[in-house]
């Protein structure tokens, strides 16, 4: 379901993780659908991977944090609740 993956991506030069200025994330993931909690720890294995291997961050310098505000707190076309049969 890709469709309903988005990503932004913001680049911040001031950012201080630990104390320090080396490069560093914080990753925010909102879930439509809801993703159950027990996943959460291979996504976060993976991603942290991904970013080490890809950008050179290491898994201690960032935090993932997964959100789901749950359907009745998302709006989406003309519904002001997001729910399964409209996705």
């Amino acid at each position: 379901m890709t469709k309903y993956v988005t990503v932004t991506y913001k680049h911040d030069e001031s950012m201080i993780f630990s104390g320090t200025r080396e490069p560093a994330f914080i990753l925010c993931i909102l879930t439509v659908l809801g993703t159950p909690t027990e996943k959460n720890a291979g996504f976060s294995k993976a991603l942290f991977e991904f970013l080490k291997r890809e950008l050179g961050v290491s898994d201690e310098r960032g935090y993932i944090i997964f959100n789901d505000p749950g359907p009745d707190r998302l709006g989406v076309r003309v519904s002001h609740e997001c729910s399964r049969r409209y996705i």
